[in-house]
């Protein structure tokens, strides 16, 4: 009988959650294949050039590290919105025509994070300001100043201020402080927080002989401390209904034999209830620089082990769980923990570039020519913006590969690319640009 689990992607910063149905029976087992990287085919239609529709002045970007990789100058576009800073005030712009719509406030840091039908912010103060989308101030709440690192986190009701020596709850409808609970010593700020029913998971970096990842739960209504363990990664499913399915954090690298171990953590207590291992033997050291990574799919879990991708059953409870299928993994390329249209995102560091590889065949395919020059990427929806260091800007399909338009944005560095509708937001230093883009897009 299939039993309710859910779907879970690990990826470096933010995991999605979403429910699904359990499988029943597994497919057979499939040799592993060495497909040849092929070329996304080409757009039916020609190829449109975009010019931005509207353009507005902002605040220069903000600079990495000023603050920290939470900061920044440009949120999601909300209720056909764009929000952004403009000499420490929120400005709303438009998203069709790029009119502003209405200003708030001063001495604004750029740490913006929406919903509810509210966007909140933080003062150069401390004070945590929830803001209507008529921009009225809803409410003001002191939280201290803030610092390097520091973050705002929404999670259904409850926004979250994490700091390295704290952590303050507080209700998204009145600012009132529910509760604050002590950071330990030695640890870092949390890296990760989400929530599993009235308990709240995070990830932190603990200090001591080696640096290692703690995996922490506090009581969602009281910031109690629940437990904490050393070396286990955010849990990417529920086990039964009570349990946590977590990644220990593998330190080991270049061993002939690589292993990746998976537990199955009481929610309540912390309490290890199963351990399980998958293990691989290498057929050459090379892809070896990095750790093996995970991405679990209704009740597939692949394990990415640097030269090959393998698919396993999650519901295999055997010793020494055997793939149901395998395929190569491409030298250098990585995934990024997205799944889009049943192809595993992957990116290229080396040579600045993403890719995309078939969940069920394992064929590679590549979006643009081998010699590309590098660029950064968003996913949004349909599409692929890849963002050139020399303001180009392309977008692609990411169904079938095909490349829709492009855009020159002006020189110099692109930096977030944001859609509603059928407007693209695109920020650059000093400067946000709005374009209409294809319906195949939309």
């Amino acid at each position: 009988m299939s039993k309710p689990t859910h779907r879970r992607m690990i990826t470096s910063g933010l995991a999605v959650l979403l429910a699904v149905q359990t499988i029943g029976t597994a497919p057979a087992a499939m040799a592993a294949v060495s497909p040849a990287p092929v070329k996304a085919e080409a757009a039916s239609g020609a190829v449109k050039s975009l010019q931005p529709i509207w353009s507005v002045p902002t605040d220069s970007s903000v600079k990495t590290g000023d603050y920290g990789d939470e900061g920044r100058t440009v949120i999601e576009p909300f209720k056909g919105m764009a929000i952004t800073l403009k000499e420490g005030q929120m400005i709303a712009l438009h998203a069709k025509t790029g009119e502003r719509m209405w200003k708030f406030g001063a001495k604004l840091l750029p740490y913006f994070t929406m919903g509810h039908d509210s966007v909140y912010a933080i003062t150069q103060g401390g004070s945590l300001v929830s803001v209507t989308l008529q921009g009225k101030l809803r409410w003001s709440v002191p939280t201290g100043t803030f610092a390097l690192g520091d973050k705002v986190v929404l999670l259904e009701n409850m926004l979250y201020v994490l700091r390295s020596r704290s952590m303050q709850a507080f209700d998204t409808r009145t600012g009132k402080l529910l509760w604050k609970s002590v950071v330990p010593n030695g640890t870092s700020t949390p890296v990760n927080l989400t929530s599993w029913n009235d308990t709240l998971i995070g990830t932190r970096w603990g200090q001591g002989a080696i640096t290692t990842l703690q995996l922490f739960a506090l009581d969602k209504r009281t910031g109690k401390k629940l437990w904490t363990l050393n070396g286990q990664n955010l849990p990417i499913s529920y086990w039964d209904g009570s349990g946590l399915f977590t990644q220990t954090q593998d330190i080991t690298m270049g061993a002939a034999e690589r292993k990746l171990t998976f537990r199955v953590v009481d929610l309540l207590t912390g309490k290890i209830l199963k351990t399980r291992e998958y293990r691989h033997t290498p057929v050459n050291m090379e892809g070896f620089h990095f750790l093996p990574r995970a991405v679990l799919e209704g009740n597939t879990l692949y394990i990415f082990w640097g030269d090959e991708i393998a698919a396993y059953d999650m519901l295999d409870e055997s010793e020494n769980p055997k793939p149901l299928r395998t395929f190569a993994q491409p030298k250098d390329e990585y995934p990024t923990g997205m799944i889009k249209y049943d192809q595993f995102i992957m990116k290229n560091d080396r040579l600045g570039r993403n890719s995309a590889i078939r969940t069920a065949s394992g064929e590679h395919i590549q979006w643009d020519e081998q010699r590309a020059p590098r660029y950064e990427a968003d996913i949004i929806g349909r599409g692929l913006y890849e963002k050139y260091e020399n303001g180009q800007l392309k977008a692609y399909d990411l169904r079938n590969g095909q490349l829709v338009f492009t855009a020159a944005t002006g020189s110099g560095k692109i930096g977030k690319v944001l859609r509603t509708g059928p407007y693209l937001v695109v920020e650059k230093d000093g400067r946000v640009l709005g374009y209409k883009i294809p319906e195949q897009l939309h």
